[in-house]
């Protein structure tokens, strides 16, 4: 991992160490600055990412894009601004941009895949097509509420859909170009844990307990630090 990226998601576990100290329930005030701390560790992972690699290559403005339509859920996500009167839970709205960001995910493995060794169609994306929908549907079932809403469960399991992709995406690209893509690899599958426990709460909305907040977050963004190492692979192999 870059030094610098791996210095800011330190940075960033160390905070949540500090916020489990600091806050007492998810109703403190601190909870605000807690909020903000987020969004600038993902703005600080956006500029780490346009300083070391700018916009040169195709995978890197796929893992800028797909970092900016990240912080762009998150802020949805924090909280700091309701809206609550547009759809109940808040979260959904976070869904749109979330759906792009792991598409931008998607396309830049899919370019790293597209130089690597070529084995047979059948034994590289048959059986992924083949997981694909038991998994979604198999993680959609075992997460959300039966008693939810049904605009909640039918976005909830497009999103499904969504996500397992990009995680099957990224361990076809650990398996097809080894060691050097282990770490875009993990991240792929963290962004899905991160997920799945989005979704476990998904009814709670703010008022989720501190430990499932910050289970979310060291998750979510040690996903999205392993992910922008992508964005170096092609000049790494080259």
């Amino acid at each position: 991992m870059r030094p610098d990226v791996l210095v800011l998601l330190i940075v960033a576990l160390a905070g949540e160490l500090l916020a489990s100290a600091l806050i007492a329930d998810p109703a403190s005030p601190a909870m605000r600055a807690y909020r903000v701390a987020h969004l600038l560790e993902m703005a600080a992972l956006l500029v780490l990412v346009l300083r070391g690699l700018g916009l040169a290559t195709a995978v890197s403005r796929l893992i800028a894009a797909g970092l900016v339509f990240s912080l762009m859920g998150d802020f949805i996500n924090s909280f700091l601004v309701d809206l609550s009167h547009v759809v109940v839970p808040q979260t959904l709205l976070s869904i749109p941009p979330f759906v792009v960001a792991h598409g931008c995910y998607v396309a830049a493995f899919l370019w790293l895949l597209r130089d690597a060794p070529s084995p047979p169609v059948t034994r590289n994306w048959v059986p992924v097509l083949l997981a694909w929908p038991l998994l979604a549907v198999g993680l959609w079932r075992l997460l959300i509420d039966p008693a939810a809403p049904s605009l909640l469960q039918n976005l909830s399991l497009g999103y499904a859909f969504v996500v397992t992709l990009m995680g099957l995406v990224a361990l076809m690209l650990g398996w097809r170009l080894g060691r050097v893509a282990w770490l875009p690899a993990l991240g792929g599958l963290l962004f899905v844990v991160s997920d799945s426990l989005i979704g476990a709460f998904l009814l709670d909305g703010p008022d989720r307990p501190l430990w499932a907040s910050q289970a979310i977050w060291a998750s979510y963004f040690a996903a999205q630090c392993l992910i922008a190492q992508a964005a170096g692979l092609r000049a790494a192999a080259r």
